[in-house]
């Protein structure tokens, strides 16, 4: 009898895999990058109620997109809470809809424009979920949209809008083009057109990098954020060309996994662009964080999926 508690333990704390720990950084890096590029490195009551909103949310549409997934995740992610037996259908529908309550709540909280763009953030989660995840463009679109959002989310649409130059306008658009790319990739390379696609997404990489060094070279952006972007280029450019090299499901896995934790990197270019290296800091250490979660995490679904990382992103 005693000898069974600990595994009792164990599997009780498995079910944080419905959050996507190391995804959940880099949603709370977005908002944290968009609040101190509007608002200079400070962390008041504000800031941490938008923080809730967003992981809130986020959440719940991890939650969500299981209960949608449930007649196939048995078969593709076993290792998941739901088909684990760890949580019932019903229960994680009730979590879902009561985390989107949450952060739609903390986004009243925080105040200003922060609960319509949560409305916004909200339709498009579940729009992901119950309309567009399984079509070729409109599920990396939708995924994009709701990411540009969440860096808007921080920012303030009135910020966003009318406040800022037009730097810092681009930034929600290059977030957008970012995660487009990789959710392409992922979709794409699952129906066995792993060579072409690679290298098309290699090619829309490159092109990506070539706009941010334009942007960093512009006047009013500080070139402080030089050391950002090459952390950025060196995690995310490696895995690219590896995967193009190799051509294996494996590699192309690797090459989203290193796409996606590389997204606080991206947010610490954008932050320290308008407010210097110090300000990047902060923001480019949530990657060094959802790396450690990423390792730590034992998941074997994703080397039994084709489709990679493309389901941890919700």
């Amino acid at each position: 009898m005693e000898s069974s508690k600990p595994a009792v333990v164990l599997q009780g704390n498995t079910s944080l895999d419905l959050a996507r720990l190391p995804n959940l950084i880099t949603v709370a890096a977005d908002v944290l990058a968009g609040y101190w590029i509007a608002n200079g490195v400070q962390i008041d009551s504000q800031l941490l109620w938008l923080l809730l909103a967003t992981s809130a949310v986020y959440v719940a549409g991890c939650a969500l997109n299981d209960y949608c997934d449930r007649e196939v995740d048995p078969r593709e992610c076993p290792g998941r809470p739901m088909p684990g037996g760890r949580w019932e259908p019903w229960e994680t529908l009730i979590l879902s809809l009561a985390l989107f309550t949450i952060g739609l709540g903390a986004s009243a909280f925080a105040g200003g424009s922060a609960p319509h763009i949560m409305i916004l953030m909200i339709f498009t989660t579940v729009l992901y979920n119950v309309g567009t995840k399984k079509r070729p463009y409109l599920g990396p679109l939708n995924l994009a949209a709701y990411r540009s959002l969440n860096l808007i989310f921080g920012m303030g649409l009135p910020f966003w809008l009318g406040l800022s130059g037009l730097p810092n306008r681009y930034f929600p658009i290059l977030t957008f083009l970012y995660v487009f790319l990789l959710n392409w990739l992922s979709r794409f390379e699952a129906v066995g057109k792993s060579k072409e696609i690679t290298a098309v997404a290699f090619l829309g990489w490159a092109n990506f990098i070539a706009i941010l060094l334009s942007l960093s070279f512009c006047p009013a952006v500080s070139l402080e954020n030089l050391p950002f972007l090459a952390l950025f280029m060196a995690l995310t450019g490696p895995a690219l060309l590896n995967a193009g090299r190799l051509q294996t499901t494996f590699s192309a896995g690797g090459a989203l996994k290193m796409m996606v934790l590389g997204i606080p990197l991206l947010d610490a270019v954008y932050c320290s662009a308008v407010r210097g290296f110090a300000a990047g800091v902060p923001v480019a250490l949530c990657t060094v964080l959802a790396s450690l979660l990423a390792i730590s995490k034992k998941v074997t679904c994703d080397l039994n999926r084709k489709s990679g990382w493309e389901k941890e992103l919700f």
